[in-house]
């Protein structure tokens, strides 16, 4: 029986090399690591095992369309690898994408991980995600996170943490008219000597909802940790409403742990000195809103990706010089 797998495209791409994954699920791999089939209920389902190298993991829904993928990507012994994970599809259709499943970085290996969309202004996109993150002993993540414009997305990630483990996290929200975003963090320290490190800026504009819920976890015997967490929101115009919690759960002393939250707005002196400067009021919004923003984009995607999210903050701006 053929199936008529719901992506319009799944394709992990290595930079200097051909596909390794396609569209096609009868396809001969030339990656024996990478293996694809579909289960019982008609979930996709994608394991890969990568050695050193850059990545693309392309996730572009079909129209109209409800799909599961099952990922499970396993990140081999001392190893340093770059995953661009890329999830999208028609912007004028509506679709519902859910990926579940865990991601296992071996001991000594290093891995740069952009989960971004692929294209800005998905106002009918909706998309779940629930990763379980496991960092072996002395393995490291740098994990992006930036949530699309689509009508609803959640984002759920779960980082368990071994011995001398190290985590660093950024997300980035910006928030459309009538969408309800969430971000929740979860950190589990379970052995001594690990770091992490998670931080979530958010742009928020009405009528919307947002929440943003953090957690750093220490298990008993856990000491030597050191962890961190900051959440910071602008809210750009009334009605944009938003959850922040962040929470600690130390079972442990020998710790050094912090959280926190902070809610603004656009600095009006700020403002005020740039257009002083020559530049219209709508200019000096979108350089502050930039500026917040981009303190957390890693300088990898500077260039790239970001662009994204101009086209996302020229949108915000003119729905608010309308407001105005």
């Amino acid at each position: 029986m053929k199936f008529n797998h719901p992506f319009k495209e799944v394709a992990l791409y290595n930079f200097d090399e051909v596909s390794l994954f396609n569209e096609s699920i009868s396809q001969n791999l030339l990656n024996k690591n990478v293996q694809a089939s579909i289960d019982d209920s008609c979930t996709h389902v994608l394991n890969c095992s990568l050695s050193s190298g850059s990545y693309v993991l392309d996730l572009i829904a079909q129209e109209n369309s409800f799909h599961d993928l099952n990922l499970n990507i396993q990140i081999e012994k001392e190893q340093h690898v770059t995953i661009f994970i890329y999830v999208g599809g028609h912007v004028d259709s509506k679709f519902l994408s859910k990926v579940f499943g865990q991601i296992r970085i071996q001991n000594f290996a290093t891995c740069h991980i952009y989960w971004m969309p692929k294209t800005s202004n998905f106002y009918k996109h909706q998309f779940v995600s629930n990763i379980a993150w496991f960092l072996d002993e002395n393995s490291s993540l740098d994990l992006f996170v930036q949530e699309s414009s689509g009508l609803l997305e959640h984002h759920q990630h779960s980082f368990y943490l071994k011995k001398e483990s190290n985590l660093k996290m950024r997300g980035m929200i910006v928030s459309s008219e009538g969408s309800y975003k969430s971000i929740r963090p979860h950190v589990i320290h379970q052995e001594e000597s690990a770091e992490s490190d998670i931080r979530i800026k958010s742009l928020l504009q009405g009528p919307s909802k947002t929440s943003i819920l953090g957690k750093i976890e220490v298990l008993n015997g856990a000491k030597n940790i050191k962890g961190a967490y900051q959440n910071n929101n602008l809210m750009l115009n009334n009605g944009a409403y938003l959850t922040a919690e962040p929470e600690l759960d130390i079972d442990f002393d020998d710790i050094a742990c912090s959280h926190g939250v902070t809610i603004g707005t656009l600095d009006p002196a700020a403002c005020f000195y740039l257009q002083s400067r020559g530049l219209s009021l709508i200019e000096a919004k979108k350089i502050l809103m930039t500026s917040f923003l981009k303190s957390i984009v890693p300088v990898t995607l500077m260039n790239i990706d970001f662009i994204n999210y101009a086209e996302d903050l020229d949108n915000l701006l003119t729905k608010l010089q309308g407001a105005s």
